[in-house]
């Protein structure tokens, strides 16, 4: 699996405030690429923190602006770059780049894997841009993925190739893809301008690898340009802060984990999904302290727990939906391809929490995550240990779920008989369900119920048997909907132990359920 170009709109100081006008827009837009173009250096606020790897969502905010009829200054306006005098393609790639100076790619004068007078570097970008575009927009009929390629650039950049530019970014940066086009298009061509060497990155001494990572997703950038390039959600076209392209850089991370599954990039932004398990699913942000500026790119798991919980085809099948109208609709397409899979939105997203439990040293690599064991465990929202002599409150807890967000409270079994009586009552909402899910943990085979939790009140409650059967109980609020939101829920409840509930093939007592056989009566 992979992580990826970190198409982080980011380097932002947390000190910056955007006011409800199109000329704050534009500042910063015109500030953000500058750092991008490596013409107003920029350093990691701390060292600790990731590196930016893409600027996509940059270029996608100022497509966006255009698109709302703003009028962009020429700084602004896509320019393609002058001063790259040599190409080298195959079929379907054009690599642009210079001999000299400073946009020189890595190793330029060395030429000997072929010897034909064209930098070996450059010959390894051109077959990685190739490899990358069979696997993307190849037949499914022969293993590829079968997205549309991107559109056409009709000639643009020399011939009808996709075009590719090498330069020498700004720090930290891989590469990004540049939406062009005219005000009023959604579905529009590209085109990728990438680090020529990958110094003072993690790739400076594998520049090859890094490039890989780079093709992998700027390619699949450009193939959702051609699909939707307005598929993020934002309240204010004047506020960047407002901006969510969380499905676009979350699947064009999962991308990267398909065409090179070896190389698991994506495992060193997890950490920014798996601590606060609690945020949106499609939260973001542009300020570098925040953990929401990374979080979008670790969301890469949902999309990896579609493909291996479903199939593989039902992301394209998700941008095929994206396609039909400009604009963000992706909660709703999702919930369409899973309700002609027998699910739901809701119901995959309540299996999804389940499946972040089992991360870590609690991975199952046959019923969840094929590589969950290099996972970070996630947080706990709460910690309860046996003895419990007493009812536990849960309610007041730090940090409750967002919109498509979890908890998770753990109860430490103990080894007495008996089990765990749960009630739960979460405030009232709207356009939105309350799940309260109950895990029996389990190293070979984990347990669980979403039970009867009213979804509108969140009000309900549940009986679990024998829990020394099981070396957690975790009770999992989320709340989930296809319309976006993105403030919290609140709930309370308690957690008490009952001597009583144990007993001969009884499991747990599901609410509405008479005979106690697993299914609700009434």
């Amino acid at each position: 699996m992979v992580r990826v170009c970190l198409a982080v709109l980011a380097i932002l100081s947390s000190s910056i405030v955007y006011a409800d006008s199109s000329d704050d827009a534009i500042q910063f837009f015109e500030n953000q690429m500058a750092i991008l173009k490596g013409e107003l250096p920029q350093t990691l606020s701390d060292p600790r923190s990731p590196a930016p790897k893409c600027g996509t969502p940059i270029l996608a905010g100022i497509n966006l602006l255009k698109y709302s009829g703003t009028e962009l200054p020429s700084s602004l306006l896509e320019t393609r770059p002058e001063t790259l005098p040599f190409t080298f393609g195959g079929d379907h790639v054009l690599v642009h780049y210079a001999d000299s100076g400073a946009h020189a790619p890595y190793q330029v004068n060395i030429d000997t894997l072929p010897a034909d007078g064209v930098p070996d570097f450059i010959n390894r970008v051109s077959e990685i841009f190739e490899y990358v575009w069979e696997i993307e927009t190849g037949n499914p009929d022969s293993g590829y993925l079968g997205f549309n390629p991107p559109l056409s650039d009709d000639g643009r950049g020399g011939d009808n190739r996709y075009d590719v530019y090498i330069l020498n970014l700004g720090d930290g940066y891989y590469g990004y893809t540049v939406p062009e086009g005219f005000a009023g298009q959604y579905q529009i061509s590209s085109f990728i301008e990438m680090e020529n060497d990958f110094v003072g990155t993690s790739y400076s001494g594998n520049p090859v690898n890094g490039v890989k990572v780079t093709a992998a997703h700027e390619l699949f950038h450009a193939i959702q340009f051609g699909y939707d390039a307005l598929e993020f959600d934002y309240d204010n076209v004047s506020d960047p802060n407002t901006y969510k392209p969380w499905w676009m850089e979350a699947s064009a991370v999962w991308m990267e984990e398909i065409v090179y599954d070896v190389l698991n990039d994506y495992i060193n932004y997890l950490p920014f999904f798996y601590s606060y398990p609690w945020m949106n699913l499609g939260t973001f942000s542009l300020t570098r302290e925040d953990p929401r500026l990374f979080h979008a790119y670790a969301a890469c798991v949902w999309p990896i727990y579609l493909a291996e919980k479903y199939e593989i085809g039902i992301v394209k099948e998700i941008w095929e939906g994206c396609a039909a109208v400009p604009g963000y609709n992706t909660l709703i397409v999702t919930n369409n391809s899973l309700v002609t899979r027998s699910s739901s939105f809701a119901q995959a997203f309540t299996e999804f929490s389940l499946w972040n439990y089992h991360t870590g040293t609690r991975a199952n690599p046959v019923l969840y995550y094929s590589e969950g064991a290099l996972f970070p465990e996630v947080d706990s929202t709460l910690i309860i240990t046996a003895p419990i002599s007493e009812p536990i409150s849960i309610g007041s807890l730090p940090n409750p779920p967002e919109h498509l967000g979890a908890n998770y409270i753990v109860v430490q079994t103990g080894s007495s008989s008996g089990g765990l009586s749960i009630n739960f009552d979460g405030v009232d909402i709207t356009n939105a369900g309350w799940h309260a899910t109950v895990l029996g943990y389990n190293p070979l085979n984990s347990e669980w119920i979403d039970f009867a939790v009213n979804p509108s009140t969140g009000f309900g409650s549940l009986e679990w048997y024998n829990w020394n059967l099981y070396d957690d109980l975790v009770l999992i609020p989320t709340v989930s909907g296809i319309t976006p939101y993105y403030n919290s829920y609140t709930y309370n409840g308690s957690v008490a132990y009952d001597s009583s509930l144990y007993g001969d093939n009884i499991v747990y007592v599901w609410p509405g359920d008479l005979d106690n056989n697993a299914i609700v009566d009434e």
